[in-house]
């Protein structure tokens, strides 16, 4: 489908200017720069996209939603009813702001699986619908770590190499070696299903095995547990470290070198990203109910009258605006690193995101 969009782009631009398209909004022809962002946003009537994601493609361009409001709305609200809107007003564009904070490799997943599932699912409804007692549905499944997983129609001497194909090709970390292929048999009243293991390795089996009906494909994944870790500050090796599983907080120290002459021990902090995130969430719930706190004692206070001056006003829009939290001050745990090192306290699990510092212990004294 991007192969054909690009196509038609190339072949709308390079036309002569009385064959171009006509932009069906003011009747003017279009021009290079239109006709490139047209065929940039559009699948050319291949695929439905919903407003939503619509919404995402075309801001994750650069086209951003209302992040503020404007003093002369505000002025205009009397009424309790007015006001309530209005935050709910609020509420809605953050919502917004979070869906369309997605990352852009997410998004093009989403609308590939969205226009696959068009192209996919009128064809599925027609195998159904010839699929009788004595005929078996002439389709196959892929699952496990592809890209996208499900029912796919059975073509005609379709291989296995090909089935892994449509379903956007295998994952990282897939276990090459052991592609799972389930096949349905007869076994007097019921059916069961046999398995075979062939290697991607193995191109000639790949090319050469052929699918039957309701045939199973199988791709697993291993297991990655493994994470990244940072040590910085006063300690001789600082850097990014892989961790494996079960890794501790002393053995990352001794991987780095050890501590300098001139770092602190008792200084020490550490940073842990799940328990950081958690009180990111905490602190932003805490900051809207904050808001909206203000806004109704506002409210209650005469909001909304003549008595409302400027200062007033402009105190609400910074209590509106997003004040950005630091997250590098939070998810900080107190480690007693000196005793982890020696051996006499508990060492410390790591966990991916993890992040130790060593600052550089105090010559000074204050008097």
């Amino acid at each position: 489908m991007t192969g054909l969009r690009k196509s038609l782009l190339e072949q709308q631009v390079e036309q002569a200017e009385e064959f171009k398209p006509i932009n069906p909004l003011t009747g003017a022809v279009m021009g290079e720069v239109d006709i490139r962002r047209y065929y940039e946003y559009s699948v050319y009537d291949y695929c439905i996209v919903p407003e939503e994601l619509a919404v995402a493609v075309i801001e994750s361009a650069g086209f951003n939603t209302k992040k503020s409001i404007p003093v002369e709305d505000l002025k205009d609200i009397k009424t309790t009813e007015q006001f309530q809107r209005l935050l709910i007003e609020i509420d809605t564009e953050n919502k917004k702001t979070q869906i369309l904070s997605r990352q852009d490799s997410q998004l093009t997943i989403n609308l590939t699986r969205l226009c696959r599932q068009q192209l996919l699912d009128p064809v599925l409804e027609i195998i159904n619908k010839q699929t009788t007692i004595d005929k078996d549905k002439r389709t196959v499944s892929i699952f496990g770590n592809v890209h996208f997983p499900g029912e796919y129609p059975l073509t005609e001497n379709m291989h296995l190499k090909d089935s892994i194909s449509a379903a956007g090709g295998p994952m990282d970390a897939t276990y090459e070696s052991e592609i799972e292929l389930s096949r349905r048999v007869s076994a007097g009243k019921r059916f069961s299903f046999s398995n075979e293991f062939i290697s991607m390795f193995d191109a000639r089996a790949m090319q050469q095995t052929r699918l039957q009906e309701m045939d199973i494909v199988t791709l697993k994944q291993m297991a990655t547990n493994t994470g990244i870790v940072e040590i910085t500050g006063e300690i001789f090796f600082a850097g990014i470290y892989p961790i494996s599983e079960n890794q501790t907080l002393g053995e990352l120290v001794k991987r780095a070198g050890g501590i300098t002459n001139y770092g602190s021990e008792k200084g020490a902090y550490f940073v842990r990203k799940s328990l950081q995130e958690a009180e990111f969430r905490r602190l932003e719930d805490a900051k809207n109910e904050l808001r909206r706190q203000v806004l109704l004692s506002s409210q209650a206070g005469g909001f909304g009258k003549s008595g409302l001056n400027v200062a007033s006003i402009t105190q609400l829009i910074t209590l509106l605006g997003d004040d950005a939290i630091d997250i590098n001050a939070l998810g900080r745990l107190i480690v007693d690193l000196e005793s982890i090192i020696d051996g006499t306290t508990e060492d410390i699990v790591l966990e991916d995101g993890d992040k130790l510092h060593i600052p550089t212990e105090q010559q000074t004294i204050s008097v």
